[in-house]
């Protein structure tokens, strides 16, 4: 038994149980990032060190082309409903008319 899996099982959920089991089992391993690389990053970024040296301390730190991507795509998503909502976003403030 995969150790990450709930042992105790619940029968009216057997089916989507052993749906969810076999994708997460046909996916293991195929990740598209190096876990040990991630941490050696993570490692870096809070000593400081490495490839971290001299840059400041992150609010996030995104790992993996694929996070880049996507919360690059979130972020365009974002300033571009400010642009569309700013005049109405900043009418707020008790100085509007």
């Amino acid at each position: 038994m995969y150790p990450n899996f709930a042992q105790k099982k619940i029968k009216d959920y057997q089916e989507v149980d052993q749906k969810t089991k076999s994708f997460f089992l046909s996916i293991n391993g195929k990740q598209p990032n190096d876990p040990v690389r991630g941490m050696d990053i993570v490692v870096d970024v809070v000593r400081g060190e490495g490839r971290a040296a001299g840059k400041p301390f992150p609010l996030w730190l995104a790992l993996g082309a694929d996070a880049v991507r996507d919360i690059r795509a979130k972020a365009t998503r974002i300033v571009e409903s400010l642009d569309v909502y700013q005049d109405l976003s900043v009418a707020v403030g008790y100085d509007q008319p």
